[in-house]
């Protein structure tokens, strides 16, 4: 993760009590040097978010870069997307088929994306890449990929 502080004094500390594997989250195996410098020096155990910035336990704010990996472009708590979860929520949770919310955005995408004859959706990123990955090799024949940058926690994404 990258995490820009906003007033408190670079330290390193201990992030926990080493039952947490900080590893995925950039602490230990992020392939950028100064991403893996700051998550050593700054805290991965967030307490919460609002907009661009974060808050560990002790109150210190930071700038978030990372935003869930583009996940949450909008920024955390973002007050549409609370009072769409929270509409959603009282529908279901992980109905475990195709909902009207899926049909409804698939119909959109189909009319406003040329060509999206076919739409896929995953549950996360990772899936996503994944199923995009596998689309390619079978349409091309092709076993190389080529990539830059964060795509999932496949191991053929973190090799290399």
């Amino acid at each position: 993760m990258c995490w820009l502080d906003l007033g408190s004094p670079a330290v390193t500390f201990p992030l926990s009590n080493g039952s947490i594997d900080h590893g995925f989250s950039g602490e230990r195996s992020d392939p950028d040097p100064v991403l893996a410098r700051i998550g050593r020096l700054h805290p991965q155990i967030l307490h919460r978010g609002k907009g661009c910035r974060v808050w560990d336990e002790r109150g210190d704010q930071y700038l978030d870069c990372h935003l869930a990996w583009g996940a949450i472009i909008l920024g955390h708590a973002h007050p549409g997307v609370t009072r769409a979860i929270r509409q959603q929520a009282r529908l279901g949770t992980t109905l475990g088929g195709t909902s009207v919310l899926s049909r409804d955005l698939h119909d959109l995408l189909q009319r406003i994306v040329p060509g999206a004859g076919l739409v896929r959706f995953g549950k996360n990123g990772s899936d996503a890449t994944l199923g995009a990955v596998r689309a390619a090799r079978a349409h091309t024949g092709r076993n190389t990929v080529l990539r830059c940058g964060y795509h999932g926690f496949h191991d053929w994404s973190l090799a290399g």
